[in-house]
């Protein structure tokens, strides 16, 4: 474009062809996008319902009638937004041994290794959490 001079028929062309490409380009873009959400939005979904599913069966196994969703990362004085939110957490207290995270996610990891031949191995659970493996 920079060896056209501007206002030619030649300079018009090809300023015609490029705003077409980039308009073709952006709707490409967009709608790929749009495809890529829709992957994404199936992944987290597949992902929440096996987690939920593995909630339900350790719950049922153990006797829990009620779990809930928590952060159990300690408060952080250092990260004023994170400090604030954290004094906002609904559950105040817990116990260790309640804790079902490391249980549950040795059971998903076990689940996705015997899907992949025995790819990933479960990490082990750290002291003081339930280690229990759930009924296959």
């Amino acid at each position: 474009m920079k060896e056209l001079k501007e206002g030619t028929p030649e300079f018009t062309a090809k300023e015609q062809k490029m705003n077409k490409l980039a308009l073709d380009f952006e709707s490409f873009r967009k709608s790929t996008q749009r495809e890529i959400l829709k992957e994404e939005s199936k992944i987290y979904h597949t992902v929440y319902m096996e987690v939920s599913d593995a909630v339900k069966k350790y719950s049922k196994y153990y006797g829990y009638t009620l779990v809930l969703r928590f952060n159990r990362e300690d408060l952080n004085p250092e990260d004023p937004q994170g400090l604030i939110q954290g004094m906002n957490r609904q559950v105040v207290f817990h116990r260790n041994e309640d804790d079902m995270t490391e249980s549950v996610l040795a059971h998903l990891n076990d689940k996705f290794a015997e899907g992949n031949g025995g790819a990933a191995a479960a990490p082990a659970a750290p002291a003081g959490r339930p280690t229990a493996r759930l009924p296959k």
